[in-house]
């Protein structure tokens, strides 16, 4: 939608990261010989600190969606692929 931002997938995707964390802490989840807790953990610092140094997750004239205003093309690119991320994200 027009009223989507980078911002919003950026955010959507840490809390997809944090919900994926606490489903793997779960003692009683099956899935922990294929992701670590941890692992989720690393991933999401690394997010962090992408989206930090591009403004990934700001609003306003610090953020990417700003710096990208006038490249409509790589703006709409860039939320593709945190909207897959976050999809993603929520499968696991």
């Amino acid at each position: 939608t027009s009223s989507s931002t980078i911002a919003s997938y950026g955010v959507s995707c840490v809390q997809s990261f944090n919900h994926l964390y606490t489903f793997l802490q779960n003692p009683d989840c099956i899935f922990q010989d294929q992701v670590s807790p941890s692992a989720v953990l690393d991933e999401l610092g690394r997010f962090r600190v992408w989206s930090g140094n591009i403004g990934a997750l700001q609003e306003g004239p610090a953020s990417l969606d700003y710096r990208l205003r006038d490249a409509s093309h790589v703006r709409q690119q860039v939320m593709k692929l945190l909207k897959d991320l976050n999809i993603a994200l929520q499968e696991g």
